[in-house]
């Protein structure tokens, strides 16, 4: 009996550690819908390296979908608003589109408690950019066909904050028919007059209704009305020789803030936001740095001294050594990974924006997997933090986490096992190559079952 080709093939969900391809290895997720699911992922080979998002999607299922966001971000990937497409390729049974890594959506911003709606200033901004982002969108010949606060994302971290990015494409298309095409085009910007009207009152956009733009229907929208009638205006001027020409549209908005006293220059509020709260972030991750530092150079003072006295002395000497060994390893795996750092100083990190995930779709093995970075809740390391007055705790701790688990969350990748540390002041050598990890000391792995201790 011949047996099948493809009896290996490995089948089921991609979970978080696993090798994508031959690249990149899953270190979040980010969202998890009907037809695709979207993970943060980093280069296999290297921990520091600019993290990217995989949008994967099962071959044969919405293979369309993603076929139209290849086909946009292949034409005008990485111009501005638009993410910068990395790679393309397959992996078990899945397609996958690596692309830049971006902040949260406008809708993700709005609908946390804090906050319910967003300034005129901001409202303006959020138009003058998506103007640009469809202007170039429909001069490559695309049209989105569902321009929405979902689809409109910000910056992934402080410096690209107040940049605005267009995405979802799946509906996006090519017109070729001249007539069909105006509609359409018209169509997007009256999604967009119809989100930055949802925008300025803080409701979601199926709240709004722009069929006939009358005054005594606008109540809600007084003091802008005459901007809309005039933006409804200018989307019913496009035609074939001006589709893409959106620069009276701008007009139109900038002098709607100005005339309202209102400053274009004045940043984002969610820009403010991420300033203040990466103010604090830093201060608490370098709190909790210099913590872990006097821990573990209390320790190795402790173990230094041990290793001075005689045997004699000291009758449990090498169990001393072996509990102060396990205690010394488990202050650094506590540290938080350079995965964790970053995402804890990243626009979605600071503004505290949780991955959408339709549970009802989502497998289970993502789910249920506790040292899942991307769900609400769970220790982001995985790792029980040490505690300096407690060896026993700190080698019972090293001994229920899984090696694996150590490999794809630690910044140096250390194996659960360290053979022997030298420790200096200064650096870090590992496997020949010198990495620093904030403590300001420096670990040496070699084949000896020892710890030494230099100054």
């Amino acid at each position: 009996m011949v047996e099948p080709h493809n009896r290996h093939i490995i089948t089921g969900p991609i979970c978080i550690g696993e090798i994508v391809g031959s690249t990149f290895m899953t270190e979040r997720l980010l969202s998890a819908g009907k037809q695709s699911t979207v993970f943060q992922v980093r280069s296999k080979h290297r921990m520091e390296g600019n993290r990217v998002a995989l949008k994967i999607i099962p071959i044969g299922n919405g293979q369309l979908t993603l076929d139209n966001d290849i086909a946009v971000l292949k034409s005008i990937g990485g111009q501005n608003h638009f993410a910068k497409l990395n790679e393309i390729g397959s992996h078990r049974q899945f397609q996958f589109l690596a692309m830049e890594l971006l902040g949260p959506t406008l809708c993700d911003i709005l609908k946390r408690p804090q906050k319910s709606r967003f300034s005129l200033s901001s409202v303006a901004k959020v138009g003058i950019q998506c103007l640009e982002a469809l202007s170039t969108l429909h001069k490559a010949g695309f049209v989105h066909r569902k321009v929405r606060s979902e689809k409109i994302l910000i910056g992934h971290v402080k410096e690209t904050s107040g940049n605005i990015y267009l995405i979802g494409f799946k509906q996006s298309q090519r017109i070729k028919d001249q007539d069909t095409k105006i509609n359409l085009v018209q169509n997007d910007l009256h999604y967009l007059l119809k989100m930055l009207m949802a925008l300025y009152r803080g409701v979601e956009d199926d709240k709004v209704e722009i069929v006939n733009v009358k005054e005594d229907s606008f109540v809600d929208y007084q003091p802008i009305l005459s901007e809309i009638i005039q933006f409804d205006s200018e989307i019913m001027k496009i035609n074939n020789d001006n589709i893409g020409e959106y620069q009276q549209m701008i007009n139109i908005l900038i002098q709607m803030v100005e005339s309202k006293g209102e400053n274009l220059n004045k940043p984002f509020e969610w820009e403010v936001e991420i300033e203040q709260q990466r103010q604090i972030e830093l201060k608490r991750q370098k709190k909790q740095i210099q913590k872990r530092q006097k821990q573990f150079l209390s320790a190795a003072s402790q173990l230094k001294f041990l290793n001075a006295q005689p045997g004699s002395k000291y009758p449990n000497k090498e169990y001393r050594q072996q509990e102060i060994n396990a205690m010394l390893q488990n202050i650094i795996l506590s540290l938080p990974s350079c995965e964790v750092r970053q995402f804890q100083l990243s626009s979605t990190g600071l503004l505290q924006i949780q991955p959408k995930i339709n549970r009802a779709v989502i497998p289970s093995e993502i789910i249920n997997n506790k040292h899942n970075r991307g769900i609400s809740g769970y220790d982001s390391t995985g790792i029980t933090p040490s505690n300096s007055s407690n060896f026993s705790t700190a080698r019972s701790s090293l001994s229920n986490n899984s090696t694996q688990l150590i490999k794809t969350t630690h910044p140096l990748n250390l194996p659960l096992n360290l053979n022997q540390i030298i420790i200096t002041k200064q650096l870090i050598k590992w496997n020949e190559k010198v990495i620093n990890i904030e403590l300001g000391i420096v670990i040496w792995i070699t084949s000896i079952q020892s710890i030494q201790i230099k100054d």
